[in-house]
């Protein structure tokens, strides 16, 4: 399991990394990530705090995993301001499932049995 560790990577090293990952994994790799690049500096003096590359639900696909979403994220483009019953409803559907668009999150899950 990584969670948000991938974004830290360039993408050019994605690959190498996800190999790395099923090499150690007995029977599954599950690995997530913001789903829509998420601005980050380094914090508190620490270069590798910096989020260097952006991840979509096709990059998983392409490698062979199942992408699923997690949690909400309501962007001003979408909704011009905070609605919480709007959120809710979103919430429901999207909270761990196939609708990835909203997501805050998306997780990528590899079963290599």
């Amino acid at each position: 399991m990584a969670c948000e560790v991938i974004e830290y990577l360039p993408k050019s090293k994605h690959k190498l990394f996800l190999l790395s990952l099923e090499d150690v994994s007995n029977e599954k790799v599950i690995i997530s990530t913001p789903n829509y690049r998420y601005p980050q500096n380094e914090i508190r003096g620490n270069p590798y705090e910096k989020h260097i590359s952006a991840w979509k639900d096709v990059d998983f696909k392409r490698e062979g995993y199942k992408v699923k979403g997690l949690g909400i994220q309501i962007r001003e483009k979408i909704f011009p301001a905070r609605i919480p019953l709007i959120e809710k409803i979103f919430a429901k559907v999207v909270l761990f499932g196939k609708f990835t668009k909203f997501a805050e999150l998306i997780v990528g899950i590899k079963d290599l049995r």
